[in-house]
């Protein structure tokens, strides 16, 4: 089924109108079209995922957290953390925890145990479903919590579009990381700001667990036209392995890290692939203006928006409306109806 089918048309602007989350994903759950895809046993073995089957499993995964003892009707506002890899096993237990009401505070697994810590008391935050087990690492068992499939779908009239769906922090490279709050309200607005830039393929080579990742991943499970694929952040990845992935795919538009886009033009064939799509982006990290430059030049059509997780709330970026060929990419550019000049 296409975008330009009548009940996709339908779900897709009911879920835009949504309140909250919760109502959002009431309008996703039944729909059966690719909408994620992640890389099993190499960057090129792909598994896709529909939304319906995305549910089904947050469904799972729910009744599993309600049997270990999470409580089925927190409060407004009560935090959980989630600290995992960019997995389907995250997107699932996202969906799970907000579903049963939770605001998630969202951990990068590259954070040190003792700042989770601190954060979690900044928070208020007293659990964390942890799921970095599987990259190796040893940490407190006071973090361990099973990360499985699962959900059953839940409606909290009382949760309000100015309470915070999702707590993200910063890099935290100079100290501790500061915590942004993401409202509903927040979240819902900057997925409308995406209708008009996302069709077709899209790859993300940046993390789940900031707000690139998650508009992205939202958005791709009512989009319909077009599967959102990750890199598999457990499969070192070279330049050769990026190109493999690029011809693969011949995605329209990308997101990327630093490190990550510098593996994907090194390539010939890579460097192709960028110049056919329609828009790569930047983030996560300041990108090499002398780099940035010889993409513009070879044709590619970036654009930065680094930076966009710290935005004031009414900030809404328009990248899909930058030229090809802007001098100006590492510089966002605002819809100019809520720019803050």
């Amino acid at each position: 089924m296409s975008i330009d089918d009548e009940p996709r048309k339908h779900a897709v602007s009911n879920a835009l109108k949504s309140r909250t989350i919760q109502e959002f994903f009431e309008h996703a759950k039944h729909l059966t079209t690719k909408a994620l895809g992640f890389p099993r046993n190499k960057n090129t073995d792909i598994a896709y995922y529909t939304s319906q089957q995305i549910f089904d499993l947050a469904q799972q995964a729910a009744q599993k957290y309600l049997r270990e003892g999470l409580p089925q009707y927190p409060p407004p506002k009560t935090v959980v953390g989630l600290r995992v890899v960019s997995t389907i096993e995250w997107v699932i237990s996202f969906i799970a925890l907000v579903q049963l009401g939770y605001t998630v505070m969202v951990l990068s697994p590259t954070l040190a145990p003792e700042k989770v810590r601190l954060l979690m008391d900044k928070a208020d935050c007293s659990i964390v479903i942890d799921g970095t087990s599987m990259i190796g690492e040893d940490i407190a068992e006071e973090f361990r919590k099973t990360l499985k499939s699962g959900m059953k779908t839940l409606y909290f009239s009382r949760i309000e579009d100015t309470h915070p769906v999702l707590i993200l922090h910063s890099s935290g490279s100079t100290g501790l990381p500061k915590l942004v709050q993401k409202t509903h309200a927040t979240v819902l607005d900057r997925l409308r700001g995406l209708l008009a830039g996302l069709h077709g393929t899209s790859l993300v080579g940046s993390k789940l667990y900031n707000i690139v990742g998650l508009h992205a991943m939202l958005f791709s499970l009512i989009r319909g036209n077009g599967a959102s694929v990750w890199f598999n952040e457990l499969i070192p990845a070279d330049a050769l392995q990026y190109r493999d992935m690029l011809v693969e795919l011949q995605p329209q538009t990308m997101w990327f890290t630093p490190s990550n886009l510098i593996n994907a033009m090194l390539t010939p064939e890579g460097l192709e692939v960028l110049v056919k799509s329609e828009l790569v982006l930047t983030t996560g990290g300041v990108f090499p203006t002398r780099l940035g430059q010889q993409l513009i030049e070879a044709g590619v059509n970036l654009v930065n928006i680094y930076g966009s997780t710290e935005l004031s709330v009414d900030v809404r970026l328009l990248p899909s409306t930058r030229k090809r060929g802007d001098p100006d990419w590492e510089y966002m550019e605002a819809d100019i109806s809520t720019a803050p000049h």
